[in-house]
């Protein structure tokens, strides 16, 4: 899916109609969005025939040569469930009839004066409030900037609106995204010292977007005609990750099973070889398949298992309402609780270790923090696209992991050797350190990524009972 975002500074005059047809269109977008149009509805039909027999458009009339906002969207894509307007924007929410959720899309043309702006944002808020679709996308030419670095030239100084507007996007849980091929989105077309540019057109979406299997690339298009570039942003499906590699989950080690598996796993593998390196070896990866089926049965879905746990509480509660306490439904509670906040825990956990925060101190409530960390970094840790050393680009994740292979296995050769004797070496290292090397080996992610220190509640020497063949 395409969405474009564009001030076009007036559509009445022939040359802009010829660029948005020849050039905007033809990228095939979904969704337009169009501030400035300077259009009456009967100009806005008339341009709605001219560009595209495939889009459908709504509008908001320009006052006089100022002003107006249209929509546009693909009619084969898209139904229409509802459309209103505020005086700085133009939502319309849709169905989407091929995935079956909702977007609630809004065109937004930022005002000058610093009262009218935060206004402005006081009528997002309501809307964030009340459109009641699955997503939501703004686009447009906010006016505003969130930081200096997003301006170049002119005062460097921020002013009132800067702060609403980070706090606007804070609030309402929404995701900056950035363009990928540059940062200003409009210029005073002045040259020198004179020259002002700054990122005032942008997309921002909410996080539960970012939730779904998708991969998102914003770029600004080198499309001219006014003094503001288009901005597109373009979603596309991710397949599922190959080959997910193992990661410790912090939360584990709470479980008071937890110790006593890695034991039993450990001494009832029976690998007969004589080479220790690989009886090792193989003693590790026999943990690892345990720890994952093991994980499978006792924690399953961490959220889906809150949720249950939720409707179990409400149900019990309403009971409580209605036929009022007793023995047992006073211990149902109690034990429905204590499972609540368990999973409460290991929900935090887990966030945490995914958000790759360090800073913040583990046991605090900081799950929505590490949650919007992590769909953020879900959002842009990604390689969608790659240079070989014939300079050539390639985005498939085949041609990608293909290169990569290529790349690291030529850096990483090296003519064959004799290491015996450095391996004997080794291996007498492994003998002493015993479990304790094991331990070590098999959770690195535990102490890099959790911020859990050996000695708070879990000693590697605690194990050493398990023993190395």
């Amino acid at each position: 899916m395409k969405i474009t975002t564009w001030n076009i500074r007036g559509l009445n005059g022939t040359s802009k109609r010829r660029i948005l047809k020849n050039r905007l269109f033809a990228q095939h977008p979904d969704i337009v969005l169009l501030q400035e149009s300077k259009c009456s509805s009967k100009s806005t039909e008339t341009l709605k025939k001219l560009v595209s027999n495939s889009h459908q458009c709504i509008n908001i009339d320009a006052i006089g040569q100022a002003g107006g906002l249209i929509t546009f969207w693909n009619k084969s894509k898209f139904i229409v469930q509802n459309a209103l307007s505020t005086k700085h924007s133009l939502l319309v929410i849709f169905n989407m009839p091929d995935s079956g959720h909702s977007i609630c899309v809004t065109n937004i043309y930022g005002p000058q004066r610093l009262q009218e702006k935060l206004e402005m944002l006081l009528d997002l808020d309501e809307v964030r409030q009340h459109h009641g679709a699955d997503h939501w996308i703004l686009g447009g030419d906010y006016n505003m900037i969130t930081n200096l670095a997003e301006k170049k030239g002119g005062l460097r100084r921020l002013d009132k609106d800067s702060e609403a507007f980070n706090n606007f996007i804070a609030a309402s849980k929404l995701i900056d995204i950035p363009t990928i091929n540059g940062l200003h989105t409009w210029n005073n077309k002045q040259g020198g010292n004179r020259q002002i540019a700054s990122r005032l057109d942008r997309f921002l979406m909410s996080e539960s977007i970012l939730l779904h299997n998708l991969d998102m690339e914003a770029s600004i298009l080198p499309i001219g005609g006014s003094d503001h570039w288009p901005v597109q942003i373009h979603f596309t499906n991710l397949d599922k990750p190959q080959n997910r590699p193992f990661r410790f989950e912090a939360f584990w080690i709470e479980h008071p099973s937890f110790m006593q598996n890695i034991q039993k796993w450990w001494t009832q593998t029976t690998i007969r070889s004589d080479n220790i390196m690989y009886i090792f070896q193989q003693k590790l990866k026999t943990i690892k398949t345990n720890l994952k089926q093991w994980n499978k049965d006792t924690f399953g879905n961490i959220m889906q298992a809150k949720k249950e746990l939720e409707a179990k509480m409400a149900n019990l509660q309403q009971t409580l309402i209605t036929e009022g306490p007793n023995e047992e439904r006073n211990a149902q509670e109690l034990i429905l609780q204590r499972q609540w906040e368990e999973r409460l825990k290991q929900e935090e956990l887990l966030w945490r270790q995914k958000s790759r925060v360090q800073w913040l101190k583990q046991g605090e409530r900081n799950t929505s923090f590490f949650h919007k960390s992590t769909i953020q970094n879900r959002a842009f840790n990604r390689i969608l696209s790659l240079k070989t050393a014939d300079g050539d680009q390639v985005f498939s994740r085949d041609h990608i992991g293909s290169e990569l292979n290529s790349y690291f296995t030529s850096l990483l050769s090296e003519p064959l050797q004799d290491r015996s004797q450095a391996i004997k070496e080794i291996l007498v290292g492994v003998e002493l350190v015993g479990c304790f090397g094991a331990f070590l080996l098999l959770f690195p992610l535990f102490f890099l990524e959790t911020g859990v220190k050996p000695g708070a509640g879990v000693s590697p020497c605690s194990c050493c009972a398990l023993g190395c063949d």
